[in-house]
């Protein structure tokens, strides 16, 4: 059985606090890093897991908006608050990134960066930043698991998509923080901190490409993937014998919601309540599968061709 919207709701909101509690430990556990050595690597770490946290909490919260029921004033559900957070979530992961970057080209310009480092301080930086590593890495590992089983029960959450994106990058940057700081600090190199810096800032810029990449996917109204598509109509086409075809589909997404639309053509002997019978149980089996989806189906007779605006991107499961 496939879980309900609030069901849903309640399952991405523990999976985004459970992380954001995380993080809160993980950016107090940074800035003792960026104290004891003065390194901007730990800095910009500390400032991302600041920003985790944030994010994790208020998506949390919003995500639940997002599944209330449409009204008068939002026809089309509430789905886009959760692509306004996505896409916040995106700009800020690009600004810090953008801000390391900048301030580390700037330690280099302004030959400061022998002087804020502290090289007593590095080697524990240096034990925290694979702490952190390791704790991102599973962080992304259990966002993955939770994000695979909310696809699989046809559910959806950008939240959830974008904070798992954002931790698959983390790992990597906090390992290639550790190892910069371990660099430096087996160097005395100190400008290598600023180099290393540089690339964390880099790969933050990165990992938020993705992230703004599907927020403005569905503010353009996107078709959703090719496989989803099929199985919609695969289970359409099971569903009642007398469907002949289905043409015209479209489908976009916002937020955790899905939008379907599609003729249906019946044998033109059938009554309009029949018709309209056999439409309310495609739909029906849909959302048995997809229980965050919106669905209009229009019934055409056999007698009328079919739409040659689109031609028919897919066909019946024999061809």
């Amino acid at each position: 059985m496939n879980p309900s919207n609030s069901d849903n709701q309640e399952f991405v909101e523990k999976s985004l606090i459970r992380v954001s509690v995380v993080s809160i430990g993980l950016f107090a556990i940074k800035i003792l890093a960026f104290v004891l050595s003065g390194s901007l690597v730990a800095l910009g770490s500390a400032l991302d897991s600041l920003s985790d946290a944030i994010l994790s909490f208020v998506n949390s919260r919003l995500h639940r908006i997002s599944l209330h029921e449409a009204d008068r004033e939002h026809p089309f559900g509430h789905g886009g608050v959760e692509v306004v957070a996505s896409l916040i979530q995106g700009i800020i992961i690009f600004a810090f990134g953008v801000t390391i970057v900048t301030e580390s080209i700037l330690r280099v310009y302004r030959g400061t960066h022998d002087t804020e480092i502290n090289s007593e301080g590095l080697f524990p930086a240096f034990i925290v930043m694979l702490i952190s590593a390791a704790c991102a890495y599973l962080l992304h590992l259990y966002l993955n698991s939770k994000r695979r089983k909310l696809e699989a029960a046809g559910g959806r959450s950008l939240v959830l998509v974008a904070d798992h994106a954002h931790y698959s990058g983390d790992a990597f940057a906090n390992f290639v923080s550790a190892a910069g700081i371990a660099l430096v600090w087996l160097s005395n190199i100190f400008i290598l901190d600023a180099l290393f810096g540089v690339l964390s800032g880099l790969v933050l810029c990165w990992v938020a490409f993705p992230v703004l990449k599907q927020s403005v996917s569905d503010i353009l109204h996107t078709e959703i993937a090719a496989d989803l598509q099929q199985k919609i109509v695969d289970i359409a086409y099971h569903a009642d014998k007398r469907i002949i075809s289905i043409h015209r589909l479209r489908s976009r997404a916002l937020g955790p919601m899905i939008f379907v639309d599609f003729h249906l053509k019946l044998p033109k002997g059938l009554t309009i309540e029949v018709g309209h019978d056999i439409g309310d149980l495609v739909a029906d089996k849909i959302k048995e599968s997809f229980p965050q989806v919106d669905i209009i189906i229009h019934i055409d007779p056999d007698s009328e061709p079919d739409d040659e605006l689109w031609e028919p991107s897919f066909r019946s499961p024999e061809g």
